[in-house]
């Protein structure tokens, strides 16, 4: 009668032991899913920011080009060298878009 008592009184207790560990289980899935969901969210807005970046790129890639190929006379519409004139140094690869888009960030 002992002994049975006592490992009544063993499993209740490993059952509240279970019941509080799956408690805790839940709250770290929900903040696991939640913490999921915020990454997720931050990817997106990350691809949105940079396809809106390509997009501008792309229009100033079209622009510049719009402007080199103009013809007045046979001669190119600008009148002066654009990198002298803004007193830049001409980039190095600035025909590719990859590197294009590097200096973009500076």
């Amino acid at each position: 009668m002992k002994y049975e008592k006592e490992m009544r009184a063993g499993i209740m207790s490993l059952n509240n032991d279970i019941a509080g560990l799956s408690q805790t289980h839940e709250i770290l899935e929900d903040e696991k899913n939640r913490l999921k969901a915020e990454a997720e969210d931050i990817t997106s807005k990350k691809l949105k920011k940079e396809s809106e970046i390509a997009r501008v790129m792309m229009a100033i890639n079209n622009l510049e080009q719009n402007c080199l190929n103009r013809k007045i006379t046979g001669k190119s519409a600008l009148k002066y060298n654009l990198n002298v004139y803004a007193g830049v140094e001409a980039p190095k690869n600035f025909d590719s878009f990859k590197e294009r888009f590097m200096y973009s960030r500076h």
